[in-house]
């Protein structure tokens, strides 16, 4: 058992004479050295500039290296958003089929054993937890990224009578532009050789975002693969599943039919499209997204309404074909951001799911999206300009043209940056303007770590300064 108290700085040889590359290495080896590992440990989790957004929760697990197989479940949870997943909850994932099993406490166990693909967005936590990645054995893939071009350096501190070498690796050459997180820390029982302490921190913040803080922990726990699930009698069903739909196996990405574009260059593009912004104080339209990326496929229309005063917007779900659980499961869900109201994503459910009420989520809570670019907040005509003037600032290549999709014919404009291997994170934009509106048509992003992956949305039936009014947007 671990007991992890206040630390005290020791001169480095009370944990013995190494150098920081020769301590992490070590560490490296001895935790590949052992199979498996039964722990208790602390978790927290924390957003925004006062860390308002959190989740703090203890947790028990059992983990096994080969083939990885692992189980936790929520012993305690405190969070300052609603959380349906609070104490009781488990999961488990297996690496045979690379899928995360969830198992709700209380009435919602009703809905059976629900089932998500590591690459969906709402299997990541506040920053980018995976339960895939939970084990000790996946996070020095993490931290060798972090080390290329990077800074390790390490101290010896004592907690409760034993000795820890304490490293602190600081991000090299490889960005975290989703997260942010430019340093860890890692304590390291020079007894276990186990990291019974990690932080993680972004960057002009003193204070953690991320700690994990081992209470117990026994290496090589007498368990086999097949005896890591869930603790008593799971549900054989679940009435939790994704709608499928005949649109999901013919989506592929189609390709612009692309003719000269005289007299316009990337900054009078612009131009053009902010002339038309200028005049908008609110818009309607219809919006179809198609997103492949790995397993994940998603078709689905959505009519949007949108007020400039605040990014106010609803987007009432028409249709929806998906393989992966969606929070606004079918037709008539609808997504609500309204700052008169206050400042939560309202998600409103419709049909059978009406039993589970009106869900609210923080605007930046990464369990709704993902860097993959299907966020709806980012997907609205001033949030793609905002992008733009982004990518461009990053861009190693611009290319414009008249671009054909389709019924769909407008300026387009084509943008690239670095893939920096940044799992679900496009190197390729592209955005084509309606010919007659100079507004945007069309949205598509591709170059991600998958090569057959892509998003594209498109705008259709635009209407310019309807008049909506915010009580709209509820109705």
């Amino acid at each position: 058992m671990i007991t992890i108290a206040r630390a005290n700085s020791q001169d480095q040889s009370a944990c013995g004479t190494m150098t920081q590359e020769e301590i992490y290495s070590r560490l490296k080896k001895e935790v590949f050295s052992h199979n498996s590992y039964t722990a208790t440990y602390f978790h927290s989790s924390e957003r925004g500039k006062r860390h308002e957004i959190f989740f703090h929760g203890k947790i028990s697990g059992k983990y096994f290296q080969k083939p990885l197989v692992l189980c936790e479940k929520r012993l305690k949870v405190e969070t300052s958003f609603p959380e349906q997943a609070g104490a009781g909850e488990q999961e488990c994932y297996s690496e045979t089929d690379d899928l995360v099993r969830i198992l709700m406490p209380g009435a919602y166990r009703a809905l059976g054993v629900i089932t998500l693909f590591p690459e969906d967005p709402k299997a990541s936590y506040i920053n980018g937890e995976n339960l895939s990645r939970t084990s000790v054995w996946t996070w020095f893939k993490d931290w060798d990224r972090m080390l290329e071009g990077g800074k390790l350096s390490a101290k010896c501190e004592t907690r409760n009578d034993r000795n820890h070498w304490v490293l602190s690796i600081v991000r090299g050459k490889n960005p975290d532009p989703v997260y942010n997180h430019n340093e860890v820390r890692i304590w390291i029982d020079t007894q276990l050789w186990f990291p019974v302490r990690v932080e993680k921190y972004v960057p002009n913040d003193p204070k953690p975002v991320v700690v994990l803080q081992f209470e117990e922990l026994i290496w090589d726990s007498p368990q086999k693969p097949d005896e890591i699930k869930f603790e008593g009698v799971a549900p054989k069903w679940s009435l939790v599943s994704a709608s499928g739909g005949p649109e999901l196996n013919a989506l592929m990405p189609q390709e612009p039919i692309l003719e000269d574009l005289d007299g316009i260059d990337p900054d009078s593009f612009i131009e053009r499209l902010d002339k038309s912004l200028a005049q908008l104080k609110d818009y309607s339209t219809e919006m179809t997204l198609e997103l492949r990326y790995m397993r994940l496929r998603q078709y689905r229309k959505d009519q949007f309404l949108f007020i400039k005063q605040g990014n106010a917007f609803s987007a009432l779900t028409k249709h929806l074909e998906t393989n992966y659980i969606q929070l606004n499961t079918g037709e008539g869900f609808k997504t609500i951001y309204d700052p008169t109201k206050d400042n939560l994503l309202h998600i409103i459910p419709a049909g059978v799911y009406k039993f589970m009420a009106e869900q609210t989520f923080p605007l930046d809570d990464p369990r709704l999206f993902s860097a993959i670019g299907d966020n709806i907040i980012s997907l609205n005509f001033f949030a793609i300009r905002a992008e733009l003037e982004n990518w461009r600032a990053n861009s190693n290549h611009q290319k414009l043209a008249m671009a054909r999709y389709g019924n769909l014919k407008g300026p387009w404009m084509e943008i690239s940056r670095k893939n920096q291997g940044i799992p679900a994170y496009p190197s390729l934009m592209r955005v084509m303007l309606d010919e007659k509106t100079s507004l945007p048509a069309l949205l598509e992003y591709r170059g991600y770590d998958d090569p057959k992956a892509f998003l594209i949305v498109r705008f259709s039936n635009t209407k310019i300064n309807p008049g909506i009014k915010h009580e709209i947007l509820w109705k």
